[in-house]
């Protein structure tokens, strides 16, 4: 081959090269390059370092084709998320559908958790409530903002008998005193600092207290029920209960309240109550310490069936189930004016229906002697020592001094 004919085919190959890189490209196509895998008429061969002999042939190539498609929506159909196996692509609305599924699965709990915890509350409130209508059965008791509250303490501290209802408020003024409202719902006088304790019940009902100088409430001989046994001639003295009947303990006599009574030595009371609410704190515990002047009705009937036609002690109770109409004595209890319980004043130490009291001015100059009750203090269930010796060896408890 002649040199003539070479240049002539360089000029040629030359000009195809040139031809190829005029034309125009489409970029836009998918198909990639045909990779040739060929190795056909020249391997790789060589001898030594850097040997490269064959003008066709080698390793396989695989071509990467950048794909534009002007055509792609800007919103992407999928959403890349991460999971325990790593990170994923999951179509948009499937990803929406499930998250929304999510969430309202939480509100769920949530909305389960919050029931389950109220339902504990109310059942922690209504165990309370239930423990405080045993302990306080024979107090007298008052509707206060619709919730029942029990008068402990002649007033220093009202009880909460029952769930309550509704938003109330920290504090309140009732029977001219202010309350300031507890956690557990209990109202506690506000400034104002009571000293006594109330009467063991079981002592009142029975004459008698297992827990006998440990007990922690007053014991008081002169607050025990009547022996009813005594007024039938039937008892002759031998038992705890009382047997010295006096205004604060019997009954009203049934004759006078019938229009009179031919008995001169009548032991009964001889009196008109203003109320035909039952005294609770007769009617159970067989003793009231407003006696004569009690705007309440003594009798022995059952004061919870009276107002409520449900008797809580159900065939233990020992009270008459009265089947009158009960409307009237509901009304009344709903509306009745603190007045009507004579409430002592809280404020002064004065004597209570003749007995005795430790005055202020002897617990001031030495409280270390006198373990009493304070009603500032949390303590619902009344607990403190009741007893503890005098100066002059009396012996001495929150409510009297026993000569």
């Amino acid at each position: 081959m002649g040199d003539s004919n070479l240049l002539d085919q360089i000029s040629k190959l030359r000009g195809a090269i040139n031809t190829y890189k005029a034309e125009p490209k489409d970029i836009t196509s998918s198909k990639p390059y045909e990779a040739n895998y060929s190795t056909r008429g020249g391997s790789f061969r060589g001898r030594g370092r850097g040997s490269f002999r064959g003008a066709r042939g080698g390793f396989p190539i695989r071509n990467r084709t950048l794909v534009v498609n002007n055509n792609t929506n800007s919103d992407s159909e999928f959403v890349s998320t991460v999971s325990s196996n790593g990170r994923k692509l999951i179509n948009k609305s499937i990803y929406e559908k499930e998250l929304q599924e999510k969430n309202l699965s939480k509100e769920e709990k949530v909305e389960k958790l919050k029931e389950a915890q109220f339902k504990i509350t109310m059942k922690k409130l209504e165990t309370r409530a239930s423990k405080n209508r045993v302990r306080l059965d024979l107090c007298d008791r008052c509707i206060i903002d619709g919730d029942l509250y029990s008068i402990s303490r002649y007033g220093a501290r009202l009880v909460l008998l029952d769930i309550p209802s509704g938003i109330k408020p920290r504090r309140i003024n009732w029977n001219g005193y202010q309350y300031q409202r507890l956690k557990t719902g209990n109202l506690k006088l506000v400034n104002t600092k009571v000293f006594l304790k109330e009467q063991c019940r079981y002592f009142q009902k029975t004459g008698v207290c297992s827990r006998g100088t440990k007990c922690k409430y007053t014991h008081n001989s002169t607050k025990v029920a009547l022996c009813k046994n005594y007024i039938r001639g039937r008892c002759h003295g031998d038992c705890a209960l009382s047997h010295e009947p006096n205004e604060f303990n019997v009954p009203l006599c049934h004759f006078f309240a019938r229009g009179g009574c031919k008995n001169p030595q009548c032991l009964f009371l001889h009196v008109e109550p203003e109320l035909e609410l039952v005294c609770r704190p007769f009617s159970i515990g067989g003793y009231c310490f407003r006696g004569k002047n009690c705007k309440f009705t003594h009798s022995f009937e059952c004061p919870d069936f009276q107002l409520s036609k449900e008797c809580p002690r159900g065939k233990n109770c020992k009270l008459t189930h009265s089947e009158k109409d009960n409307l009237d004595a509901k009304l009344l209890f709903n509306t009745l004016n603190p007045d009507y319980y004579q409430l002592p004043n809280l404020t002064k130490l004065d004597n209570l229906h003749g007995d005795p009291r430790i005055q202020k001015s002897e617990i001031e100059e030495d409280a270390s002697k006198f373990e009493l009750y304070d009603s500032e203090s949390d303590d619902d269930l009344g607990e403190g020592s009741v007893r503890s010796t005098g100066p002059d060896g009396l012996e001495v408890n929150a409510d009297f001094i026993h000569f």
